[in-house]
C-alpha cells in the first residue's frame, strides 16, 4: 500500500504546467510530406470585448511542438501571430496580409490556422 500511496500523493498535489492545459485541435494538414497539427490551449484563452487571446500549439510530425501567443480581433476580423504577423480576414476562408501602413498586399500563408481561430475563439459561447 505505500507503495502506491506515495507516488499518488505526489501526482495529486504536484503543482505541474501539465495538469494546467488543456489543448484543442483546431487545423492539421499535410504539406510537402509532413504532418503539421495546430492546437489550442482553452485554459489560455482570455476574452476582452471583441479580442481574444490565446496559446497556439505547433507541431510538425508529431515532435513536442512550439508554443506561441496569438490574439484574435473579433470584430475587425484581424489574426496577429506573436505580435508579428497580421492576417485580415476578407471572407469566409480568405485572409490577406496587411502591412504596416495598413494597404492590402497578398494571400495569407495563414489562412488555415487564422480561419480556424477565428471561428473557434469568437463563437458566442454561452
Amino acid at each position: 500500500m505505500k507503495k502506491i500511496f506515495f507516488p499518488l500523493i505526489f501526482l495529486f498535489f504536484h503543482s505541474s504546467p501539465v495538469f494546467s492545459e488543456t489543448w484543442i485541435t483546431v487545423t492539421q494538414f499535410y504539406e510537402k510530406d509532413s504532418h503539421y497539427k495546430r492546437l489550442i490551449d482553452v485554459k489560455s484563452i482570455v476574452k476582452n470585448g471583441f479580442r481574444r487571446y490565446a496559446n497556439m500549439k505547433y507541431i510538425k510530425d508529431g515532435n513536442s511542438g512550439t508554443i506561441y501567443g496569438i490574439t484574435i480581433n473579433c470584430k475587425e476580423g484581424i489574426f496577429n501571430f506573436e505580435n508579428t504577423m497580421i492576417s485580415k480576414r476578407v471572407s469566409k476562408n480568405n485572409w490577406i496580409y496587411v502591412d504596416s501602413m495598413g494597404m492590402n498586399n497578398r494571400a495569407s500563408a495563414w489562412t488555415r490556422e487564422a480561419e480556424d481561430s477565428f471561428k473557434f475563439l469568437c463563437k458566442d459561447w454561452k
